[in-house]
């Protein structure tokens, strides 16, 4: 998984806003993972713009993919569900930090979300 700061920059350039947090959490990852599809990048956004995945191997790059993959899927999952109950205890699932390494990002969502509204 990539550090917080490089989560922290794909977040601030990628995230799109909903009135719903679960959907603008999941349309942000997949524009995420479908930056990353093109150029497994993440630029500095400040001089010397350094690129934040340089030292990522092919099977770091594959296990990362794959896990936005999971965590898209399941959301997706989750969304769809009927049983509200149901729903949330799979969205509690997904978001806890020791369950999911992707639950950092509602976190770090949440934080780029709460400053827009300052």
């Amino acid at each position: 998984m990539p550090n917080g700061l490089t989560m922290t920059v794909f977040a601030t350039e990628s995230y799109v806003e909903d009135e719903f947090d679960d959907v603008a959490l999941l349309r942000t990852l997949e524009k995420i993972k479908s930056k990353l599809r093109v150029y497994f990048i993440c630029k500095m956004p400040v001089s010397p713009y350094d690129n934040l995945l340089e030292s990522f191997d092919e099977t770091r790059r594959t296990n990362f993919l794959k896990a936005l993959d999971r965590f898209i899927a399941d959301g997706n999952a989750a969304f769809k569900e009927p049983n509200q109950l149901s729903s949330s205890k799979q969205w509690k699932k997904l978001l806890s930090e020791k369950d999911s390494p992707l639950g950092k990002m509602k976190m770090l969502m949440d934080k780029f979300q709460s400053l827009g509204k300052s």
